[in-house]
């Protein structure tokens, strides 16, 4: 009976795990030191973004693996340093980045997917590495630390911020709509 009940609960314990398998296993062309955070799926897991060695944004098919275009921008690629975070508005028009344009220098990139231009280009004043940054559901807005102590949020498509909140805990390292 006790043995019955063991086997019971260890296969309502195994319901619980995801059936996951690889599909497609691609090799890394252009390895980076660090794979931490370097790339992003877009919602329906056509596309991807990822950086490359050279330190550019680059989007590719997810079906085949082809290169789709590169982003312009050169970012800092570093064994040690943290890679840019990524991230596709829900919507999938807009790539954001933000990470170092080199050995210091904080930045939040934001692209116009169908025209591959670059909507936003912003310096932060924040010290250390965070990954707050989050789009709206519909896209229109993107939301980012510029500082320490305060949080911006853009219109998407002009740039204009809309609004700044100060923060009084510190910077914002993750950000919800």
């Amino acid at each position: 009976d006790d043995t019955v009940r063991e086997l019971r609960n260890e296969a309502i314990a195994c319901m619980a795990l995801a059936d996951l398998r690889i599909e497609t296993e691609w090799p890394d062309a252009a390895p980076t030191g660090s794979a931490f955070r370097r790339g992003a799926f877009d919602r329906d897991v056509e596309r991807y973004a990822r950086l490359d060695a050279g330190g550019e944004v680059v989007v590719f098919r997810v079906r085949d693996n082809v290169e789709l275009f590169r982003l312009p921008g050169a970012w800092h690629v570093d064994k040690d340093a943290p890679l840019p975070y990524c991230q596709f508005s829900s919507d999938g028009r807009f790539l954001a980045a933000r990470g170092l344009v080199d050995e210091s220098s904080l930045r939040v990139r934001v692209w116009n997917l169908a025209e591959r231009t670059l909507l936003i280009d912003s310096a932060s004043e924040l010290r250390g590495f965070g990954f707050g940054l989050a789009f709206s559901p519909d896209g229109s807005r993107v939301a980012f630390p510029e500082s320490s102590t305060h949080l911006a949020i853009h219109e998407t498509q002009s740039a204009a911020v809309v609004t700044r909140i100060k923060l009084d805990q510190g910077a914002a390292h993750s950000l919800v709509f």
